[in-house]
């Protein structure tokens, strides 16, 4: 075992099992203060108001999130439960023996297919089952189960494109380009990774991808109102933009870029949050995202690419949250199985991946209260947005000086001393 995965391994057992004695100790009160939602009456709900809108014609009427793939998938779940419990309501059905053994189901399927997933990304088999176990007991997917959010089925597409885009399998390959597809089709953000195709020079591949999202994507709208239902879709996102973007909504539970510097600033400069100050830090945020995406096209190791496309994709929405981290988990099996001479950056990059993804939980209810807002940011949640920060700024400053330091700036031509 080399030196950053005993690091790694080491931390986060540990982080693990203080989170576990903290939970005994307070009778899992600390885990509700740190990890989950502050509302426990709305457990699981990402997953049953789901459910409840697929029932529905057309639900973009009254202003869902979700692509329409995502509604096929949960509107094919509720065909096991009565008709009549599925339209009632979200937290009637979560009350319903059927759906509850749906759910059961689901979270079993989907639990598995993960570490399926990171068993197949990840090749040291000494240590692919702590690996997953690990990753399981995460900050991020343990709030991910906690909202019941269909994140875990986009990260499993996205982990089959990963596994088999380069495969000499022809069938395994287009496979890989669909699942990408299916990806970017629940939850969007997942489009990015489409530019490793085109950073590879493998266009013929890209467009054939374009071609799977398009499709996947829009063709779905048709059981949900046709044509109508795209323009309410694209209107609920900027309306929910706006919503979560306000200095009411609050930054908690987020890791986006924004939320980062907002609470940064209002512990160590005592800034208070207002609505231009969102404005300031939102440009920031963008400005952030730009130099990460140039990062990615111009990196030379295939992990610190991955990574730069996934900080991308977390920090530039400004409604990104905890739970998107569960991507990092695909750099990260890439970063500890990299074979070089450990070094300070090594170290640097395990802390960071750390703090991603650790279950520390002390005692601190909330942080960042000059943030304001309802939801208040959690002393893990910061944990969490400072690593995705520091290891964002990290890497665009090596790419940046490795972009330098290899001769892409053009030294001047050495003259001949005159004899």
């Amino acid at each position: 075992m080399n030196t950053k995965k005993k690091i790694f391994f080491s931390v986060m057992s540990l982080g693990l099992l203080i989170s576990v004695i903290m939970a005994v100790i307070t009778r899992g009160d600390v885990w509700w203060e740190q990890i989950f939602q502050h509302d426990k009456t709305d457990v699981f709900m990402d997953f049953f108001h789901s459910m409840t809108d697929s029932a529905n014609e057309n639900p973009y009427s009254y202003g869902v999130l979700y692509p329409p793939i995502t509604y096929v998938f949960y509107r094919f779940m509720s065909f096991f439960i009565p008709e009549n419990v599925v339209k009632v309501g979200g937290r009637i059905l979560r009350e319903n023996y059927a759906s509850l053994m749906v759910f059961f189901f689901y979270t079993v399927f989907t639990i598995l297919a993960f570490a399926e997933i990171i068993r197949g990304l990840y090749k040291d088999k000494k240590t692919q089952a702590l690996l997953i176990v690990l990753l399981i007991m995460s900050g991020p997917f343990l709030f991910l189960a906690e909202r019941g959010n269909s994140v875990i089925v986009a990260f499993i597409f996205a982990g089959i494109f990963f596994l088999w885009k380069d495969s000499d399998n022809k069938i395994k390959k287009e496979i890989a380009l669909i699942a990408l597809g299916f990806s970017f089709g629940i939850k969007i953000y997942p489009a990015v990774f489409g530019l490793i195709l085109l950073k590879d020079k493998k266009y013929k591949e890209a467009i054939r991808c374009i071609i799977y999202a398009l499709i996947i994507f829009f063709v779905p709208f048709f059981l949900f109102g046709g044509i109508e239902s795209i323009g309410q879709f694209f209107g609920g996102i900027t309306h929910n933009m706006d919503k979560e973007g306000s200095v009411q909504a609050g930054i908690g539970y987020k890791i986006s870029f924004q939320s980062t510097y907002i609470a940064l600033s209002a512990i160590f400069l005592r800034i208070q949050n207002t609505e231009a100050f969102m404005g300031l830090t939102s440009w920031f945020g963008h400005f952030t995202a730009g130099l990460t995406l140039l990062c990615a096209v111009l990196s030379k190791k295939r992990w610190q690419t991955v990574a730069l496309l996934c900080c991308f994709m977390l920090g530039w929405p400004g409604f990104s949250y905890q739970y998107m981290l569960i991507f990092m988990a695909i750099p990260l099996t890439m970063f500890l199985q990299e074979e070089k001479k450990f070094d300070l950056l090594d170290l640097c990059y395990t802390v960071l991946f750390i703090f991603q993804f650790v279950l520390f939980t002390i005692n601190i209810i909330t942080v960042a209260y000059l943030a304001g807002g309802v939801c208040l940011m959690k002393f893990l949640n910061l944990v969490e947005n400072c690593g995705l920060m520091g290891m964002t700024w990290l890497l665009i400053l090596e790419v940046f000086v490795r972009f330098f330091k290899e001769g892409y700036v053009k030294k001047p031509a050495k003259t001949l001393k005159k004899a």
